[in-house]
């Protein structure tokens, strides 16, 4: 296995990585739709919230709406798939 290939791989994981997506998609959903660190939802007929600590497609959902937090699950898979696909496409002989 080649370095660079190794090197390219870490590189481009860790910057797409980066990205949240649930940021980026409630950012579009308005300004009133903005998901925090925190996420406290209430379910009927328990004194119990859900508490959510991170930000992610649930929290999204809760937010702005299943639609968003779809749109968020399927945005994080595909930055997983999209360089694994093209990875394998540019050095097809490689593990």
């Amino acid at each position: 296995m080649d370095i660079t290939i190794v090197l390219l791989a870490a590189v481009s994981g860790y910057l797409l990585g980066s990205l949240s997506f649930a940021r980026i998609v409630t950012s579009f959903a308005g300004p009133d739709k903005k998901v925090k660190e925190r996420t406290e939802a209430y379910i009927e007929g328990s004194d119990n919230p859900i508490i959510l600590d991170t930000v992610s497609a649930t929290s999204v959902s809760m937010v702005a709406g299943s639609r968003l937090g779809f749109l968020t699950y399927v945005l994080d898979m595909l930055k997983v798939f999209v360089p694994v696909l093209v990875l394998k496409q540019v050095f097809p002989g490689e593990p």
